[in-house]
């Protein structure tokens, strides 16, 4: 159960949003969710834990690769300043101002997103099912879900036809 207390990883995600270029941010919360769901799955919220990932985060890290270079995001300096900021009363208040405006625009549940598309407008969508949805709010070029014949289908229509 402690490892679903994601309160460092978000505090760190939440200052390395405001403080870096989005695609710094981007390629450290890619990195950082490969590091909590792959296999193994490394325990995020133990602070030696986040060190070694910051440490570790790939230049250009996308998902799923496994190795892609040994230039690395931050040095270790700059993991210590991280880890300073996430443990600052500035950014523990950001993340609970954060956390507290989910309720305030009626989430009731988890997955719960708020999306902004280019036109500005912004709505609210619930559920892991909802992401093409997601993607066709945001105009973002996707391919949808497709229905395949039940497996071993093909082989019986094949059979009954001799």
């Amino acid at each position: 159960m402690s490892i679903s207390l994601t309160v460092l990883p978000l505090r760190v995600l939440h200052h390395i949003q405001r403080t870096y270029a989005p695609s710094v941010f981007e390629t450290c919360l890619h990195y950082l969710f490969h590091c909590f769901w792959a296999s193994p799955g490394i325990n995020l919220t133990r602070p030696e834990n986040m060190v070694k990932a910051l440490a570790e985060v790939p230049v250009g890290f996308k998902g799923g690769e496994i190795s892609i270079g040994t230039e690395r995001l931050f040095n270790g300096e700059d993991v210590k300043a991280l880890m300073a900021a996430a443990a600052s009363q500035e950014v523990k208040d950001v993340l609970k101002a954060t956390t507290q405006e989910a309720p305030e625009r009626g989430a009731f549940g988890a997955p719960w997103l708020w999306a902004t598309n280019s036109a500005g407008e912004a709505e609210p969508f619930f559920g892991g099912d909802r992401f093409h949805f997601i993607y066709k709010f945001l105009d973002l070029p996707f391919q949808d879900v497709a229905l395949l014949p039940p497996a071993g289908q093909e082989k019986q229509e094949e059979v009954l036809k001799l």
